[in-house]
């Protein structure tokens, strides 16, 4: 139906006012199109629970697939392997990622959004590391005297006694 609109203009003699009336038929053919995929778009959003209503609306905002995009260089590590790809995934769109722990290290119960605010579970730290060591990366380009913060040591299954501290004791 769309492309016998759009050539019957070419059956005119005139040409010049032909291709105007072609340009314009097909402009408003895809005018009609956006709006029936923009109304199938809004059915199909209102339909989706809140959470995944809010993820979809991130995900599609302009800059928001970049990571998908982006080359893999080692060196800003920016390289991912599998897991990590589908754990961003399922970050993108509000999926649980498979494989996760029932409780988390503080002792509650586990989900995205609470380990990724849990300052025992360590992601608030990672969070932190990495834009400190990407914007340590960017300063050493141009500054000579940049040091990043130095690791501690690990601890290994390492656990300590809790004590009160309500008296002062004398350290040697």
């Amino acid at each position: 139906h769309d492309s016998m609109s759009i050539a019957d203009p070419l059956a005119s003699t005139d040409i010049l006012s032909a291709e105007l009336i072609q340009k314009r038929l097909i402009h408003d053919v895809k005018t009609a199109k956006n709006f029936e995929q923009k109304c199938l778009q809004n059915k199909i959003k209102c339909q989706l629970p809140e959470t995944q209503r809010y993820a979809l609306e991130l995900a599609t905002e302009k800059g928001s697939s970049s990571w998908l995009n982006a080359l893999p260089l080692e060196k800003y590590n920016f390289q991912l392997n599998k897991s990590e790809f589908r754990d961003g995934l399922c970050l993108r769109y509000s999926w649980e990622p498979k494989n996760t722990p029932s409780k988390c290290s503080c002792g509650e119960k586990f989900s995205v959004t609470h380990c990724l605010h849990c300052p025992k579970g360590g992601y608030t730290i990672i969070r932190h590391n990495e834009i400190r060591n990407c914007f340590g990366n960017l300063l050493q380009e141009v500054c000579h005297d940049i040091q990043l913060e130095p690791m501690l040591q690990p601890l290994d299954d390492e656990t300590f006694e809790k004590k009160p501290t309500t008296s002062r004791t004398k350290r040697d």
